[in-house]
């Protein structure tokens, strides 16, 4: 997912990127006004093996609350940000949530 996303010109994508109240999987700023927004995406991953809807459920869950304590994060309190999770079991996008 990542590899795709650095290839635009006008982002800029951030692993693991530092705020005071943790780490964003993936960050993703402008580099031009024109772009509309940016972004930080909450990723998980559920081996196949492993996969049970309560466990799915916890990870939803688990993912909410961080991207609200990140929200709350100095540098990203006054920018326009969508905020998305994304989980995987094996190789597939089990779950997709844009939060408000």
């Amino acid at each position: 997912m990542y590899s795709y996303l650095v290839l635009s010109p006008y982002l800029t994508v951030k692993m693991e990127y530092p705020v005071e109240k943790g780490y964003i999987d993936i960050a993703i700023f402008r580099r031009y006004n024109d772009v509309p927004y940016e972004s930080i995406i909450e990723v998980k991953y559920i081996k196949q093996n492993e996969f049970s809807e309560e466990k799915l459920k916890r990870k939803i869950k688990e993912s909410r609350e961080q991207i609200e304590r990140y929200k709350k994060s100095y540098e990203l309190n006054y920018k326009k940000i969508k905020k998305y999770i994304v989980i995987f079991v094996g190789k597939e996008v089990k779950y997709i949530e844009e939060m408000e």
